[in-house]
Parts: C-alpha cells; sequence; structure tokens
C-alpha cells in the first residue's frame, strides 16, 4: 500500500508541476493545461513515476538522489537561456522542479522509514 500512496502522491505532484511549466501558472490556465496535461502525459507519466519509485526500491539511496535531481531541470533550462522571459514564468517553473525534487525525497524518507509488516511481526 506504501508504494501505491508514493506513486499516486508523485502522480498529483508531477501533474502540477507539469502544468506549471507547460504555461498554466495563472488560475485561468491552470484548468485548461492540467486537462491537457492529464489527457496526453497521465499514462506516460505513471509509468515513468512507477519505474523511477521500483528503481528508488531496488538501489535504495543510490538511485533516490540522481531520480530527485530530475527536478532541477527546469532550472537548467533557465540557465541555459540566461533568464530571458516573464520573470514570474521562470519563478514558477524553478519553484515547481524544486517541489517536484523536494516531494520526490520527503515521500522516499515517508516509505523507507515506515516499519514494514514483515519487521513488525
Amino acid at each position: 500500500m506504501r508504494s501505491f500512496g508514493r506513486i499516486l502522491i508523485m502522480l498529483v505532484v508531477s501533474i502540477v508541476a507539469l502544468t506549471v511549466c507547460g504555461g498554466g501558472r495563472t488560475w485561468n490556465e491552470f484548468g485548461f493545461v492540467c486537462t491537457l496535461v492529464v489527457m496526453f502525459w497521465g499514462l506516460p507519466l505513471l509509468g515513468f513515476i512507477t519505474l523511477c519509485h521500483f528503481l528508488d526500491k531496488r538501489f535504495d539511496s543510490y538511485a533516490r538522489y540522481p531520480i530527485a535531481l530530475i527536478g532541477l531541470f527546469p532550472l537548467a533550462l533557465v540557465t541555459y537561456f540566461k533568464g530571458q522571459g516573464d520573470p514570474r514564468y521562470i519563478n514558477a517553473i524553478v519553484l515547481a522542479g524544486l517541489g517536484w525534487s523536494a516531494a520526490w525525497l520527503a515521500t522516499s524518507l515517508i516509505v523507507y522509514r515506515a516499519p514494514h509488516a514483515e519487521v513488525a511481526a
């Protein structure tokens, strides 16, 4: 159940992050872009999060931090384009990426610090 909960939480966080990065940073745009993200990226995103979860489960801390670095991709794009563009949008995508990384690490700590059923028995 913990794996399902983590995957579900990360799916929601990823959809919100992709919606913000896709241009839905204001409330009026959020619903439209979120609908597009869910329609076109829902299943591939579910597969990607599941793959990352099982890599994290298999390799433990050796995979946890490299997977969390995925959230720094928007910051790398901002750096590559030298911060040109709307400052509100730049702040939004960088915070969305950092939020995704923080959520990945937080769910990892929550899932793996909880006592397991076979240990408690």
